[in-house]
């Protein structure tokens, strides 16, 4: 039998090396402290002491390969009791703050697909552990997105001043959902919010995305990696979406009003095209404004994409925006015949 009022525990500038001489972690300092419920480090960094191209020839598939750092990392409202009696792990809250990352992968090399990432709610409750965290919050966020596409061309991304909250991370009985909301700036220009919902009851979650207003060109930079279409000029006035992705599908509404456009596609450049997200179709004449014009209703499409199976969460929301999107733009048999609609119904109402 034993007991104990307090303990606590610290550690300084730590500098770690794997065997194999790959990886870097240090910290420099860690302080654990059972009566104040709490574990906090600061200045904890990871990364690889060889380049990107070297440490993807360790891999026979596509591979995701991380590396950041992290100014401060407090852990609060930790039960140490239960951890160590009953092997259950309950948090309040975990704050991150000044967290860099970069995040590379070579898509010349191929799927793995026998791999079927879970989404987000299925991953928490596959874990052995019974465990609690109410919430995770993450502030001053910078990522660089950087991959090989299959083309062998280079493509980056920056998301900057970012901010997350994730809540209800449990695998016990709980009627609530995982809930994730984001916001960040893609070029340190561009804002935007997300929220998602993942199901601990089936492998589905829900999306609500919304972008503010933006000049379109400060997106070019993306744009031109990514599809065979450059904007010349054009405003994004608002983008609103929401939808259900499932297991093998995702739906949902798009809302993207927008004017002033000129968009050139580069028909010419086949590579783009093949790698293009959002597969424009040739010889489109592309409207300038949504709405054209104030007598009409502006184009809500509906959207549906397929999902990627040996891909994650993240890939079907991406595809979900860029889709509904394009349906704006280019729009299918389907949404051009309820846009009819609405607008018959729109001239009907203005005469009455």
């Amino acid at each position: 039998m034993y007991h104990f009022s307090d303990y606590s525990l610290g550690l300084n500038d730590l500098d770690l090396q794997t065997e194999d001489s790959i990886f870097h972690l240090t910290m420099q300092s860690f302080r654990l402290t059972y009566n104040d419920k709490s574990v906090n480090l600061k200045n904890l960094s990871f990364e690889a002491n060889i380049s990107n191209k070297e440490m993807q020839k360790r891999f026979k598939y596509q591979n995701t390969q991380f590396a950041g750092s992290v100014g401060s990392v407090g852990v609060n409202g930790i039960n140490f009791d239960s951890l160590l009696y009953n092997r259950k792990l309950f948090i309040d809250e975990i704050l991150l703050d000044l967290v860099s990352a970069s995040v590379y992968k070579d898509k010349t090399k191929p799927l793995d697909t026998n791999k079927f990432p879970e989404y987000l709610g299925q991953m928490v409750k596959a874990i052995s552990l019974p465990l609690m965290i109410k919430q995770v919050i993450a502030t001053n966020v910078n990522i660089v997105n950087d991959e090989r596409k299959p083309d062998s061309t280079y493509a980056k991304v920056s998301i900057n001043r970012g901010t997350a909250e994730v809540k209800n991370i449990t695998n016990l009985p709980t009627k609530e959902v995982l809930s994730m909301k984001a916001g960040a700036y893609i070029e340190n220009k561009v804002h935007f919010n997300l929220n998602l919902g993942f199901s601990y009851l089936k492998p589905e979650f829900s999306i609500d995305g919304m972008f503010e207003k933006f000049d379109i060109t400060d997106l070019n930079k993306v744009l031109e990696a990514y599809t065979p279409a450059k904007i010349n000029k054009g405003t994004v006035d608002k983008i609103e979406f929401s939808g259900v992705a499932k297991r093998t599908e995702a739906t949902g509404t798009m809302k993207f009003l927008y004017h002033d456009l000129d968009i050139i596609l580069q028909l010419e450049d086949k590579a783009k095209w093949k790698n293009s997200v959002l597969s424009f179709a040739a010889n489109t004449v592309v409207a300038s404004s949504n709405p054209v014009s104030a007598d009409v209703p502006p184009k809500i499409v509906d959207y549906r994409v397929e999902r990627d199976m040996n891909k994650s969460f993240i890939n079907i929301t991406l595809k979900s925006a860029l889709t509904g999107l394009k349906e704006t733009v280019i729009m299918s048999k389907e949404n051009r015949k309820s846009y009819k609609e609405d607008k018959k119904r729109a001239r009907k109402e203005s005469k009455e």
